[in-house]
Parts: C-alpha cells; sequence; structure tokens
C-alpha cells in the first residue's frame, strides 16, 4: 500500500477520507507508530520515528501522539480520572490532577472523574477519549472515524471538539474516516483510493 506525502503544522488540521478497504487505519496506525514503516519516513517533532527503538518509540507515542480510537478502549475496573493518570504515568510524565480535571472541565465531563468508564454514556466515553489524548499535551492528535456511529448534529460537535481541543493545544490535528458529512470542516484533504 502507498500513500501520499502528509505535511500538517502545528494547529494545523488534515482530513484524509476513503472508503472502507483503502487503508485509512493502517495510515494512522503508521503515524502513531503501532505498525513498523515498511517504505517511506515519518517526522513528528523533528523526530524520525522509524530510528526509536521499541521502547523509546512507546515513550514517544505516549508523549508526543493523542490517539482516539474508533471505540473507546479503557482500563474498566478504574475510574476515569485513573485512566487518564495512567497515561500520564506510561509516557513518563508525572501525574498531574489538575491538568486531568482541567481537560475534563473543558469537554464537560468533569462529574464523571470518579465513575467507572462503562458506566458513562458512549458520548461521554468519546468525550473522555479526547481527554486522554489530550493530557500529555501531544503535538499531533490522531482521530479514527470518530463520527461513523453519531448523527449529524454529534458528528458536526465532535469535529468542533477535536479542531478546538488541538487549537487549544497547539496540536495537529489528522482524523481519518470515510464520513463525507463532516468535508466542510477541513481545508487540507487528502483522498485515499483503492
Amino acid at each position: 500500500m502507498q500513500f501520499p506525502d502528509i505535511h500538517v503544522q502545528d494547529k494545523g488540521h488534515c482530513l484524509i477520507l476513503g472508503k472502507s478497504g483503502t487503508g485509512k487505519t493502517t495510515l494512522l496506525h503508521l503515524l502513531a507508530g503501532l505498525l513498523p514503516l515498511q517504505t517511506g519516513e515519518i517526522k513528528i517533532d523533528d523526530q524520525w520515528v522509524k530510528s526509536l527503538g521499541a521502547s523509546q518509540l512507546d515513550r514517544f507515542r505516549g508523549k508526543k501522539i493523542g490517539i482516539v480510537f474508533q471505540k473507546s478502549i479503557f482500563i474498566e475496573a478504574i475510574s476515569v480520572m485513573e485512566n487518564l493518570a495512567w497515561a500520564q504515568h506510561l509516557a513518563g510524565n508525572p501525574v498531574d490532577h489538575g491538568r486531568i480535571l482541567l481537560l475534563l472541565k473543558r469537554l464537560g465531563v468533569e462529574h464523571q472523574a470518579h465513575r467507572l468508564p462503562y458506566r458513562l454514556s458512549i458520548g461521554e466515553q468519546q468525550r473522555v477519549s479526547i481527554a486522554r489524548a489530550l493530557v500529555n499535551k501531544p503535538s499531533v492528535i490522531l482521530a479514527d472515524e470518530p463520527t461513523s456511529a453519531l448523527d449529524d448534529q454529534n458528528a458536526d460537535a465532535v469535529i468542533r471538539l477535536l479542531e478546538e481541543q488541538a487549537d487549544l493545544e497547539s496540536a495537529a490535528l489528522i482524523l481519518v474516516t470515510h464520513d463525507a458529512r463532516i468535508k466542510s470542516h477541513f481545508e487540507q484533504q487528502i483522498i485515499l483510493a483503492a
């Protein structure tokens, strides 16, 4: 599979569109360092990702890349607050409860901080996923099909929320989807063909 060159600056937003099977999620996983590169290069904050060893890549990913997966994934046995604290700890950062609460407040779910994730609505889980992606002040936010199961109004709200949060964090936002409803939000668009 061959992908086009992608250049996104701080606070830049890029939409990658394509039908099922065009490699959108594969591209996102390559950008996140979750899959090894066979060819090409990925550079984030002047760091060539391919040059990092496995443990270096884990630490780099934790600090520099925030990922919002299509389906929210949490450690179900611990609270929302503990899930976000764990993300900070795994990245090698000190746990900052103030930052966690600030993000949860900004995203309108601070009242859920001490609840278990499975007790939250799907929309609340999605907002907590965004908070987790932002908790370590990443340079890049990657979002995989964040609107696929949402109606028009909620899809629009989620895109605005991701854009707003990326701008507040001075992070680049790269979103992959097949959802053409959100095209009007993005100047920079890349369409993957089968």
